[in-house]
């Protein structure tokens, strides 16, 4: 049925996020604000257990935020970031991968749904 389905990077570095709803599609929020180091690159939206989480990917490195716990973003670099990629697992665990100066960085959440840094062929 209805809720988020889509985000999108704008031209201004901006992110913002739509909803599918019973009259159409309708811009539901903006999630980057344009400007600065937190101008977005990049995004990835995920919809699973706890609701959509999402990442972003820009010249302040990489930001993770599960959209249904509030407004804290998880920041597992702050190293300039350009591609990002966020799936989820058959086990139900998300798993993380960004470009970050050149090099691919992977993160994935292990069995207590905490974050941590894996090797690339486990991602």
């Amino acid at each position: 049925p209805g809720g988020l389905r889509a985000g999108a990077v704008l031209a201004d570095g901006g992110v913002a996020l739509w909803s599918l709803g019973a009259s159409g599609w309708r811009r539901a929020a903006d999630l980057v604000r344009p400007g600065g180091a937190d101008r977005a690159e990049g995004f990835a939206l995920v919809g699973h257990r706890s609701g959509p989480t999402c990442a972003v990917v820009g010249g302040g490195g990489v930001r993770l935020r599960s959209l249904s716990s509030g407004d804290a973003w998880w920041r597992p670099t702050l190293r300039p970031a350009t591609r990002v990629a966020l799936l989820q697992g058959a086990d139900w665990r998300l798993s993380l991968a960004a470009v970050v100066e050149d090099e691919v960085h992977c993160w994935q959440e292990d069995e207590a749904l905490r974050w941590r840094p894996v090797p690339l062929e486990q991602c």
